[in-house]
């Protein structure tokens, strides 16, 4: 933040300044201020509007007005342009990491950030809408998807919408009584088609069960989510080898398996399928993280880039294969 220090003594100001411009990059202003005298805060106050500015009402609006007010008009006019034809449609809103973590961005922004979080909001709002009105949105019940690391967290947030909106859902971890815990859960709430499956990422013939089970018992995979990933609370210089190794093998090595066995599925059955890998913010901007994560923003990042490798190779190979990054 930029900070106005206020004082009676001005030379103990300074030295504070001082001290703390050597230890950050900061913008920090002392400024001589009885705080008695009210003509001493009016000054600082009339300086501060001079010297730093304030938000304008106008760009508030003006933001607001670009980033969200004509995104949901364009949303709204292709909507009405697909149901009057009625053929498909698929709207792709550009948003910005801005819209999910505005905590990291210390720079100021106006209200950038608001925008883009909205921008978010009325994506799903539309979701939801697209739903209920039995338009033409992305069909998914009935196909089968993988989850890793779907026992907690995101991973367990995956299956649940996936189970609700009609698909097979295989639900994999190492934990089988958490799985269990939530397929009950999940079937209490639905009607669901879920699988709790035990397995370790790790190993290599854990994966190509899962694989083998399911084209015995469901046809094949058709969307997989990696999201099975593992992270040290510890810095480089003092991490343990073998953490390394746990990272790299279950949030990079684990993911790579898995597609290769998704695309072999898709190729056998001729069928088209999706591959979702769960990334991260830290697989981007790992500038942005200050806090010991070892090797765990390295793995994202290797994972963006197998993604795009994987999307060179499927292109090459006329292979109907999507592959998609998400960064929470």
């Amino acid at each position: 933040m930029k900070v106005i220090a206020v004082a009676r003594r001005l030379e103990k100001l300074q030295e504070l300044a001082a001290n703390i411009k050597d230890e950050y990059k900061t913008d920090i202003y002392p400024m001589q201020c009885d705080v008695q005298k009210e003509e001493d805060i009016l000054k600082v106050f009339e300086w501060a509007h001079e010297k730093l500015g304030e938000g304008k009402t106008a760009n508030y609006h003006h933001i607001m007005n670009v980033n969200v007010i004509a995104a949901a008009i364009c949303s709204r006019e292709l909507v009405q342009s697909a149901k009057r034809r009625k053929t498909p449609a698929h709207i792709v809103n550009i948003s910005s990491m801005a819209g999910h973590c505005p905590e990291l961005i210390t720079y100021p922004i106006s209200v950038y950030a608001a925008s883009k979080s909205a921008l978010n909001s009325m994506a799903a709002t539309l979701r939801n809408e697209l739903i209920n009105s039995k338009l033409d949105v992305k069909v998914t019940e009935g196909k089968v998807a993988l989850v890793t690391g779907a026992s907690v967290g995101i991973g367990a947030a995956i299956a649940r919408e996936l189970a609700k909106n009609g698909m097979k859902v295989i639900a994999v971890a190492r934990r089988l009584e958490k799985l269990q815990e939530l397929v009950a859960n999940i079937k209490g709430e639905y009607k669901a088609d879920i699988y709790p499956m035990q397995c370790d990422v790790q190993k290599e013939e854990d994966i190509l069960k899962v694989f083998e089970w399911a084209h015995k018992k469901l046809g094949g995979v058709d969307v997989l989510f990696n999201n099975a990933g593992v992270v040290y609370p510890e810095p480089i210089i003092e991490g343990k080898t073998a953490n390394y190794h746990h990272i790299m093998n279950v949030n990079v090595i684990a993911a790579t398996i898995c597609s290769r066995e998704l695309v072999q599925s898709s190729k056998r059955r001729k069928t088209p399928a999706h591959i979702i890998n769960i990334s991260s913010i830290t697989g981007h901007h790992a500038e942005l993280i200050n806090l010991p994560m070892s090797v765990y923003p390295a793995s994202k990042y290797a994972l963006t880039g197998m993604a795009a490798t994987l999307r060179n190779e499927l292109t090459s190979s006329n292979l109907d294969v999507k592959v998609t990054v998400i960064n929470p």
